[in-house]
């Protein structure tokens, strides 16, 4: 199939407008230029970096206080004799949990627990990067161990990994995000002097000019789609956090009044009216936590890091209709 006219002629005149400006700049004007985009594109990406890395490290502490919290609640139901067969609360209907599905979020709180004795919580680590963006795949069943008749954590493998990878300190996080999200190696300051190929007091030629200018935008523009990426994946992890916050909040609330209700009465059947809607409001709260604690906002298809806003929109819809309005973010 002959190749469009459009294309040849939008091909010949991209050639000839790259023509024109090597013909209306010197070649050290050329150099310049493509050098201070590149700084300009790595000073934006340096600024989406201090807002974005402390979200995303308060999202993953906020997922293991969540996953945490898993042994005082089942300790709790434990506690509570002829318990129902499953939770009913507005349009959350017919919820419950399985004895194994039971195990597994203990074990979650239980290899929390290593996490937090390990002092893996802290900046540097990777593992609050890893658990914000992709917890639903971290607190699964490792396929590797699964195919051996174990039962460990995906979790576990990474806590198995060295963490320190240099002398001077702990795995980045920001090493850990880029590797999730695909960005490009940031080349340092004075990276590309002298590749221009400009020898002692020789003048730079056009041809060593055009390529420099051809290798550099090439790397200006990766940095300019990490830079737009990045400021999505800022916005869609604010979000997560704003849903979070209230429904942990609402919760922690629910286990310290059943806490209390527990020292006077634990048979279900003696609760009132109030006392088992609260228990399936309580419970329901656990089910939407659980599931934004889960949902990865980050998946992979093939080379390619995608937002996964579909899975986090249905949540969120879940959220809204648990929690009162004035107490969830605008709808997304």
């Amino acid at each position: 199939m002959p190749i469009p006219l459009v294309v040849w002629a939008a091909a010949g005149i991209g050639a000839a407008g790259m023509k024109l400006y090597m013909d209306m700049n010197s070649p050290e004007t050329v150099v310049k230029n493509a050098t201070d985009r590149y700084n300009e594109e790595r000073f934006k990406y340096y600024k989406q970096m201090q807002k974005l890395l402390p979200a995303i490290e308060e999202l993953g502490r906020l997922k293991l206080s969540t996953w945490s919290k898993y042994t005082s609640m089942f300790d709790l139901l434990d506690k509570i004799v002829n318990l129902p067969g499953h939770y009913t609360y507005k349009s959350h209907k017919n919820l419950h949990l399985l004895p194994q599905d039971i195990r597994k979020l203990r074990k979650v709180a239980d290899v929390v627990k290593r996490i937090y004795a390990d002092k893996l919580d802290v900046e540097g680590t990777g593992m609050l990067t890893v658990i914000a963006l992709q917890g639903g795949a971290a607190s699964d069943y490792s396929q590797s161990a699964l195919q051996k008749g174990e039962s460990r954590l995906n979790l576990e493998q990474i806590m198995e990994q060295p963490l320190y990878t240099t002398e001077v300190g702990a795995l980045d996080e920001e090493e850990v995000l880029c590797a999730i999200m695909g960005f490009p190696k940031v080349m340092p300051e004075g990276y590309f002097k002298g590749k221009h190929g400009k020898k002692r007091d020789r003048k730079i030629s056009r041809r060593a000019a055009a390529r420099y200018k051809a290798v550099t935008d090439k790397q200006s523009l990766l940095l300019a789609d990490a830079n737009n990426r990045a400021d999505r994946l800022y916005n869609v992890v604010e979000h997560v956090l704003a849903y979070m916050k209230p429904l942990n909040r609402e919760h922690d609330e629910q286990l310290a009044f059943f806490t209390r209700l527990l020292e006077s009465k634990n048979d279900y059947d003696t609760f009132t009216l109030e006392e088992k809607d609260r228990l399936n409001f309580g419970m329901s709260l656990g089910f939407i936590l659980r599931e934004l604690a889960r949902t990865d906002i980050v998946i992979r298809n093939g080379n390619l890091a995608v937002i996964n806003s579909g899975a986090l929109r249905a949540v969120y819809a879940k959220a809204r209709d648990l929690m009162p309005q004035e107490a969830m973010p605008y709808k997304v």
